[in-house]
């Protein structure tokens, strides 16, 4: 059957999963007994299960090459060396800035974490609204959105609330004329002027701003992300090591906002607009705002990408299958 993105994603969790055990001295069976039973982990094995055996197949393939490489990579890490468990952990986890899908335990609270990607390399879908106070809530300042900032997107916000409820929610975004002009720009520049407003503050403001975002787009914890890319044939694995837990460079901090700068229209329906907010020490963050409900409702929400890292010291490597 065909699954769903997600589905599809929790699919590779749990390919990922039993080849861990596997490889880690676990069942040479599907339900490898170091995997913690969960509800997550029986959505991720559900998931698996409705894959037809040749998916399964290229699925498992796939999950082993990127295992194989990372233990091997890790050999003397306590949670390979010695592994207690294999949780998989539930989504609430990514809303606190911890992204690893696939988490080893070890010793001495040592742990092992792999973020798996089936097809994609997207790294963070937040969203904005009339009460989403998003410089808090990514930790960019603890002063939080500038009454200005809410003086801009409110009235948006309460204007496509109205629609919402005078349509009884059968309104479409594309039947707004004015959705780019009157929506999606303005939105738009009241983010980027917030994030300039809180990096003006001082080196000290902007050293957080830069760290924080960092932080809240790639993940707190140190891990390796696994993506599948069915097209290329290849399995990508990606080391993010920013507290020297794990094998390898530890990558400087960013510390500087060099500069947001809007990309070309490339959608001409219209209901998207993207930036570009580039830091120092090599990062750069493509963030397309854009309308995730084809019914009109009053919020947008981010897709976040990493179109830069710096380029010494995030280890990556690709596996043709």
């Amino acid at each position: 059957m065909a699954l769903s993105n997600v589905a599809n994603g929790k699919a590779l969790e749990w390919a990922v999963a039993s080849r861990l055990a596997i490889s880690l001295g676990g069942s040479e069976v599907i339900g490898a007994d170091l995997i913690v039973d969960s509800k997550a982990s029986t959505y991720a094995k559900e998931c698996f299960d409705s894959l037809d055996e040749d998916n399964q197949i290229d699925w498992l393939n796939a999950a082993s090459s990127g295992v194989q490489h990372i233990v091997q990579r890790e050999k003397k890490h306590s949670s390979i060396v010695s592994p207690i468990c294999i949780e998989i952990a539930s989504d609430s986890a990514g809303i606190s800035g911890d992204v690893r899908d696939v988490i080893v335990k070890g010793p001495k609270n040592s742990t092992l974490g792999i973020s798996c990607k089936n097809n994609h390399d997207a790294f963070k879908h937040p969203r904005l609204s009339g009460s989403i106070d998003f410089v808090a809530d990514w930790k960019l300042s603890e002063s939080g959105c500038s009454q200005q900032y809410w003086n801009q997107v409110n009235p948006i916000f309460e204007r496509l609330a109205a629609i919402r409820k005078s349509s009884d929610n059968k309104m479409k975004f594309s039947d707004l004329d004015d959705l780019r002009t009157e929506v999606m720009i303005p939105i738009m520049d009241a983010f980027v002027s917030e994030m300039m407003r809180v990096a003006s503050n001082g080196d000290a403001a902007e050293l957080i701003l830069c760290k924080a975002l960092t932080s809240y787009v790639i993940g707190n914890q140190d891990f390796y992300k696994l993506i599948r890319d069915k097209a290329d044939k290849q399995v990508r694995v990606m080391a993010f090591n920013f507290n020297g837990t794990l094998h390898g460079r530890r990558p400087k901090s960013a510390a500087q906002l060099l500069g947001i700068n809007y990309q070309k229209v490339s959608d001409a329906s219209g209901n998207s607009v993207t930036v570009v907010v580039q830091l120092d020490q090599g990062y750069a963050f493509k963030m397309r705002l854009h309308t995730a409900s084809s019914r009109v409702e009053p919020s947008l929400k981010f897709d976040i990408q990493a179109v830069g890292l710096p380029p010494r010291d995030v280890y990556q490597h690709f596996i043709d299958l």
